[in-house]
């Protein structure tokens, strides 16, 4: 129910940004439908509704199931109706986009970045090189920051505070805001998608607590080979959790090939 609700509040606020007036409608089809012109309150059908003589005759516009009406934002005065799928293309145009990288690394983040061409650095800027390599493959705009703590940086401190949301490439709502991230709660939808769009189950390095602080297990600051009997461990998450494991699962030994969690700034 919570995820219903911040979806439908989500979608409200799209309306907004596209410019329909407070009475503007969600549709469904045949009835209610949203005529053209000046009227802005749906119709259900049914008799003509007086409207005195003289003047053009209204048409009506049917919207698709689901689909939202909207005022032409080119000023034609004419209504319109947005898709699902173009209301999901617009929140990812305000909101922060999260991904998770189609490859897997060991631990050893800072040689498994420099194997890419990555210049030297923390165990962090390691994880932010593997993100950006990602999302430069795929074309997405934007840079990008791992979902990872270590020692001395906590990863909820990494993302940017304010009120946009997280969406998935697709568009699809993760979460309100970074409160809505970590308020322990369910995230509206897992973050199951890498940089091409592409569904993928897979544990994720995290080394960071579901309230967004830093584990102690986290592979030496993302610079340990992963030696079995060690007793150096990474904490990992579950790109199909919707729960606090999304980012706080287990430890496991750092030679383990797991993903990452990448956050647009």
């Amino acid at each position: 129910m919570l995820a219903r609700i911040v979806m439908v509040t989500a979608i409200a606020s799209l309306v907004l940004l596209f410019g329909a007036p407070e009475d503007a409608l969600a549709c469904h089809r045949g009835d209610p439908r949203v005529p053209h012109g000046n009227q802005t309150s749906c119709d259900g059908g049914g008799g003509g509704g007086g409207g005195g003589g003289g003047g053009d005759t209204l048409g009506f516009l049917d919207c698709a199931d689901g689909d939202v009406a909207r005022l032409d934002p080119e000023g034609s005065g004419e209504w319109q109706c947005l898709s699902l799928r173009e209301l999901k293309l617009a929140l990812r145009a305000i909101s922060y986009t999260v991904f998770l990288t189609s490859d897997g690394y060991s631990g050893d983040l800072v040689s498994e970045a420099t194997a890419l061409g990555f210049g030297g650095g923390t165990g962090l800027q390691a994880g932010d090189f593997i993100c950006n390599i990602h999302a430069q493959s795929a074309s997405l705009d934007g840079s990008y920051v791992a979902w990872l703590s270590d020692s001395i940086t906590d990863a909820k401190d990494r993302l940017p505070i304010g009120s946009e949301p997280f969406v998935k490439v697709n568009g699809d709502l993760v979460a309100l805001d970074i409160f809505d991230l970590l308020d322990g709660l369910l995230l509206v939808s897992p973050i199951d998608l890498d940089e091409n769009d592409v569904f993928s189950s897979v544990p994720v390095w995290t080394g960071t607590f579901e309230d967004g602080f830093a584990s102690s297990e986290h592979c030496d600051n993302w610079t340990h080979p992963g030696v079995d009997g060690s007793g150096i461990n990474g904490l990992f998450g579950l790109s199909s959790a919707l729960s606090g494991t999304w980012t706080d699962t287990s430890p496991i030994v750092c030679g383990a090939l797991n993903h990452l969690y990448c956050f647009r700034e």
